[in-house]
């Protein structure tokens, strides 16, 4: 059950930030501060989704090789949570970017 729910939402996840990604790196979007941000959560998301989905999948049938390699472990390890810190800060400061032009042009 595992293996199908993690493969579906890897591939509808992949899809949607490489459509996300696709979308918003057009020329006549990258004026926008929203579309830069946003791209840059995609990027990030697409990182995430295939350092933590697809390699826990890839380990229900295969060799671990984290457990093998301490250098592999750490490097995973270290993807997974730089890539997501950025997705969170860059979230954060969308947010409080938007709420800082609101307030200016109020």
């Amino acid at each position: 059950m595992t293996r199908y729910i993690l493969s579906t939402i890897a591939v509808f996840g992949n899809l949607g930030h490489i459509i996300s990604i696709t979308i918003l790196s057009q020329e006549q979007r990258g004026s926008n501060s929203c579309s830069i941000y946003l791209l840059a959560t995609s990027i990030s998301g697409l990182i995430i989704m295939n350092w933590a989905i697809i390699l826990l999948v890839y380990v229900l049938d295969h060799i671990d090789l984290m457990n093998t390699s301490l250098t592999l472990c750490h490097i995973r390890v270290y993807m997974k949570h730089t890539s997501s810190m950025c997705f969170r800060y860059v979230v954060v400061v969308a947010c409080t970017h938007q709420c800082g032009v609101y307030e200016l042009y109020d």
